[in-house]
């Protein structure tokens, strides 16, 4: 039976007219018995592939050869089995529930389990010097030299400070508590978001599953960063407005619309992009509404909502994170600028190359994963792309005047162009297209599941895809995690230089620790990438150079990396008021894995 959609509901006097009801246990005589042994068994073997990463992470730590195997083995395990489970018949909801959630926090702790004592992503440490200035300073919007924008928008480190301050756990481990937290809110809110849209709790399990295996969830969304916690609340935001049009009783409707507005205003404090790309959602979202003409004209419509939500982000833009506008738009003008140069020829251009190469790393050379993770990845794309088409063409063919799933569809339409983005040879493009997998993937998600367990095929055809959609997402997870993030980072491989996370180590960290007791915090200092980050963070100091990117920034690395200190050296560390030149002796026994310490263009220093 076809349901109506949620946004198409008509018009009729009385009270608020109700979610349609979901299918339950009843639905199914011998579902009692599949409860029984279906959830242990999926936890089970989630455990065991934790066992195997974690096994796979101390064989890194000694430099083991089967680490990497071990831990691709191990994630695989804890993606597979759940896959395969939801997407099984005659299963509880509430087992549906608690697969997810067991699947989403397996994979947080996939994370955690690399640096469990401590923060080693680059972004991680802005985040971590906004939240030590909180808690010290007791006031918000301190100046941050790692990355000025990061103290607009406080809600991630403000809500550690407060966990920590109410529990009494220390600063790390209130982060951790704050970003578990974050993740079962999110996977709780994708599940009831995607069951409203797609009106089936199975097709729900399995959109969450998917939007699981997006590029970005593995590692980038569960680091202490303030997106990890704007996502959760970006899919409750928009879990609301859909349960603020169509409730069982009116008196429902203001509390809603409250939680509605304070959602909003925690958004857009928390994270620039994503409360952006929310409302760039929600207006779509009310503008299909419009189109259909199946707009709700007895509740507060999306509309309104939207210009609230505009009204909030102005404001806080405004008159509090002004800045941010010449931030995010120099990101893309350089994303687009890269994108031109891909569409001129090499020879019109000037330029020798205008397409990145696949999986080289930062240092320029071809070196990358190994050639079955490589594997991995193009088969990631591969069953990406083709996905999409297969889950536009149930929507048109079925939900077509569903104004909530045609959006999340139109949005997944996307996904082929944020690949094309990502070929060019440009940081900000490539960064735009990864950090876009998080939202573009809320569209494919529950498309794609209801393309899986809806399109008819042949008899053939059908167990085959029967047969592919675990592994599928499985290899889509694994394959996303290659084309998002560095090889080197994957594991917490022994130190090496100039390499970001595997730099971040025990000896720097008490370096750093040393300067802010016995030198005291806020010095200027000038050091390599890694050691600013280290020493801005557990040490307190400033990065002389780096607040306002002026020519200090690209002048002093080329003193501290000169072989003699001469009166012009002396003139202009004198000029940029620097108190401490920091290095580290082992940059003169091994190179560093970026090809650079300082900033990508350092090797102009000395041409």
């Amino acid at each position: 039976m076809n349901l109506p959609s949620v946004m198409t509901l008509p018009h009729r006097p009385g009270p608020a007219r109700p979610l349609p009801a979901r299918r339950t246990q009843s639905s199914w005589p011998d579902s009692t018995s599949q409860m029984g042994y279906g959830l242990p068994m999926t936890i089970m073997a989630i455990a065991l592939g934790m066992a195997a990463l974690a096994w796979g992470y101390s064989g890194a730590r000694v430099d083991a050869p089967s680490a990497s195997l071990w831990m691709t083995c191990g994630l695989a395990c804890i993606v597979l089995v759940p896959s395969i489970r939801l997407s099984q018949k005659r299963v509880h909801r509430s087992e549906r529930i608690a697969i997810v959630v067991a699947l989403g926090v397996a994979l947080y702790f996939a994370k955690i389990m690399q640096n469990p004592t401590r923060f080693a992503y680059h972004d991680e440490h802005a985040h971590w010097r906004s939240a030590i200035d909180i808690a010290l300073s007791g006031r918000l919007f301190n100046t941050n030299p790692l990355l000025p924008v990061t103290p607009l928008y406080p809600g991630m480190a403000l809500s550690a400070v407060v966990v920590s301050d109410l529990t009494g756990l220390n600063l790390h481990a209130a982060s951790i508590l704050v970003l578990s937290v974050a993740r079962l809110i999110m996977m709780f809110g994708l599940f009831h978001l995607f069951e409203a849209a797609t009106r089936s709790d199975r097709a729900a399990g399995l959109a969450t599953a998917i939007y699981a295996a997006n590029p970005n969830f593995l590692f980038f969304d569960s680091q202490f960063s303030y997106e990890t916690l704007a996502l959760p609340l970006a899919v409750v935001l928009v879990y609301c407005v859909l349960r603020s049009q169509y409730v069982s009783e009116r008196p429902n409707i203001p509390g809603l619309t409250l939680i509605v507005v304070i959602l909003t205003l925690a958004n857009a404090m928390t994270h620039h992009f994503t409360s952006y790309m929310t409302i760039i959602f929600l207006t779509g979202w009310g503008l299909i509404c419009i189109l259909f003409r199946k707009y709700p004209h007895n509740r507060p419509g999306t509309m309104l909502i939207v210009a609230l939500a505009i009204l909030i982000n102005l404001f806080w833009l405004l008159y509090v994170a002004n800045f941010t506008l010449s931030y995010v738009i120099d990101i893309f003008k350089g994303a687009f600028a890269g994108l031109a140069r891909i569409s001129t020829s090499a020879a019109e251009s000037g330029e020798s190359q205008t397409m990145r190469v696949p999986f080289s790393s930062a240092a320029g050379d071809e070196n990358g994963p190994p050639l079955y993770q490589r594997l991995l990845a193009f088969a990631s794309v591969g069953f990406t792309v083709t996905c999409i088409p297969f889950g536009l063409w149930e929507v048109w063919r079925r939900h077509r005047t569903r104004a909530l799933l045609v959006t999340m569809a139109l949005g997944a339409a996307l996904q082929p162009f944020m690949y094309v983005l990502r070929l060019t040879n440009s940081s900000a493009g490539w960064e735009i297209s990864n950090r876009s997998g998080e939202f573009v993937f809320l569209g494919i998600a529950p498309i794609v599941a209801l393309a899986v367990f809806n399109l008819k095929f042949p008899p053939w055809l059908t167990i085959v895809k029967r047969v592919i959609v675990a592994p599928a997402v499985t290899v889509m997870l694994l394959g996303g995690m290659i084309v998002s993030t560095a090889p080197w980072t994957l594991m917490p491989w022994p130190y090496q230089a100039g390499s970001d996370q595997r730099s971040i180590e025990l000896e720097g960290i008490r370096a750093a620790e040393w300067s802010a007791q016995y030198l005291g915090p806020g010095n200027r200092i000038v050091s390599d990438r890694v050691n600013t980050l280290l020493w801005g963070t557990y040490g307190r100091q400033f990065a002389a150079g780096g607040e306002g990117g002026d020519d200090a920034a690209f002048v002093l690395p080329g003193i501290v990396m000169t072989s003699k200190f001469d009166d012009y050296a002396r003139g202009e560390t004198i000029k940029a008021k620097v108190q401490y030149i920091v290095t580290d002796m082992r940059f003169s026994r091994y190179s560093p894995l970026f090809g650079y310490l300082f900033f990508e263009n350092e090797k102009d220093i000395f041409t």
